[in-house]
């Protein structure tokens, strides 16, 4: 109900500015980016689970090799 006060249709506003149209199109190269990303990453969804498993057990590695506590007791060589 609150939308319906504020929201007008689309052919009501006037000539949009500049500063509009660059964002907007701006936005709308980051979507179609984000688009092909995502249907790339849909096709290769064995590639992807490989590099997210590779990508824990690195985290856990490097997790265990990384000197703990405030100042590191050792500079790792």
């Amino acid at each position: 109900m609150l939308c319906s006060r504020f929201l007008r249709a689309e052919s009501s506003y006037t000539r949009r500015g500049l500063f509009y149209r660059g964002c907007e199109r701006a936005f709308n190269l980051l979507l179609a980016g984000y688009e092909a990303g995502l249907k790339w990453v849909l096709r290769h969804q064995v590639f992807m689970l490989g590099v997210a498993l590779l990508t824990a057990v690195g985290t856990v590695i490097l997790y265990q090799q990384v000197p703990k506590g405030f100042f590191p007791s050792r500079i790792p060589v």
